[in-house]
């Protein structure tokens, strides 16, 4: 017996938009798996000749007259997504290829989608509540917005604002949830654990609950609202159809045109030096600088991630995995630094009375992290250049 079953039927239309042709194919039916099953609802469109703008342009007509939803996942994904119990689940970002041989217009394109699978592909399980899912939607609208950094060369004009503005609204109506996350699992849940019987850890305990519900509504209506789903055509019409795929002028176009390892290079060079000269006196610097040092490492590990396979061979293999084995530790340890951070704010936002119970900053804590993280900012120094012969 198949361990999952797809049934739906199909009805497709061809539609003529002046020399374009698309086929419109409307799926209905179920994936089921045991008892479980859940149903087929998919509108399809395909070009079959003519401009790719045509396509998007009716995709964005018929979303004005039914809600639709993006969707990456196939039939077959789900069905497996049912053995699993049912839950929709949560996608890590996925292996980008970007070959030397690729133009900067392809190589942009590539990032740019792998970026976008992982913001939609979590999109269901982040309006079931999912932490992780939410958590994964984060990194990947991050791992988008250091893409379109890193090619706005060719990326200049309203439509990249416009997408960036979109890009930063998500991210900002995700971000209090995810703080609240780390808030309790690191402070409160081992408060409580400690303190079962303490009626002010409890009270505690309550608000930051009430808190993160009130946030993960927000992140849940955000990600179901039309602005959400517009801008996910939006994205992806830009990505496919623009984004310096002609360039918007001579030099723009040839740049586009051009190869893509040259200028990774280029930026490669441009963020190391960035981290170096912002990390060069770590142990004065402030939270906030702390934190941009954190941004600056963040960017300089997507970045090498996405160039994995322009820098081909083995010594440049063995240079990558040192540096990003660097850059992980010191965003982490970073990472541990504004945790504690955030923590020190929302306690003190929550000062007095019974939130009296709450521990104080953990300076051993801190020092030990800063220790960390300057042990990893000489690593990082020490690592050769992979994008160097």
């Amino acid at each position: 017996n198949p361990r999952f079953q797809t049934r739906f039927w199909r009805k497709t239309y061809q539609l003529q938009r002046d020399a374009t042709e698309i086929e419109l194919a409307i799926d209905q039916g179920e994936v089921t798996a045991g008892v479980l099953a859940t149903p087929i609802c998919e509108l399809e469109l395909e070009l079959k000749s003519g401009d790719a703008r045509a396509l998007f342009h009716l995709a964005c007509e018929l979303a004005e007259s039914v809600p639709l939803t993006m969707a990456v996942k196939s039939k077959a994904e789900r069905g497996f997504e049912l053995l699993d119990g049912g839950d929709h689940g949560v996608e890590k970002a996925g292996a980008i290829e970007v070959s030397p041989d690729k133009t900067n217009a392809e190589a942009f394109r590539s990032i740019a989608r792998n970026g976008l699978r992982q913001i939609v592909a979590n999109t269901p399980a982040v309006r079931d509540g999912s932490p992780e899912a939410l958590h994964q939607m984060r990194i990947g609208l991050r791992r988008l917005r250091a893409g379109i950094a890193l090619f706005a060369k060719m990326l200049a004009g309203e439509d990249r604002e416009s997408i960036k503005g979109a890009l930063r609204w998500v991210t900002q109506e995700l971000g209090p949830a995810r703080d609240l996350d780390v808030f309790m699992a690191d402070v409160l849940e081992p408060l409580r654990a400690a303190h079962p019987d303490n009626a002010e850890v409890a009270e505690v305990h309550r608000d930051f609950t009430t808190r993160r519900e009130a946030a993960y509504t927000r992140a849940k209506d955000a990600v179901c609202s039309d602005r959400f789903r517009s801008a996910l055509l939006d994205l992806t019409a830009w990505i496919e159809t623009g984004a310096g795929a002609d360039g918007d002028n001579a030099r723009s176009g040839r740049f586009a045109g051009g190869p893509v390892a040259a200028h990774a290079a280029k930026q490669l060079a441009r963020l190391h030096r960035r981290v170096k000269k912002r990390g060069a006196n770590l142990r004065e610097l402030t939270v906030d600088e702390r934190h941009e040092l954190r941004i600056r490492a963040k960017r300089l590990r997507y970045a090498t991630e996405f160039f994995v396979a322009t820098f081909p061979g083995k010594k440049s293999a063995k240079r990558r995995a040192e540096s990003l084995s660097a850059l992980r530790d010191l965003q982490d340890s970073l990472g541990v630094l504004h945790d504690i951070a955030t923590r020190q704010a929302l306690r003190a936002e929550a000062e007095g009375g019974a939130f009296a119970g709450l521990p104080g900053p953990d300076m051993a804590d801190e020092k030990k992290q800063l220790k960390e993280a300057r042990r990893a900012y000489a690593c990082f120094i020490d690592a050769k250049a992979f994008w160097k012969a």
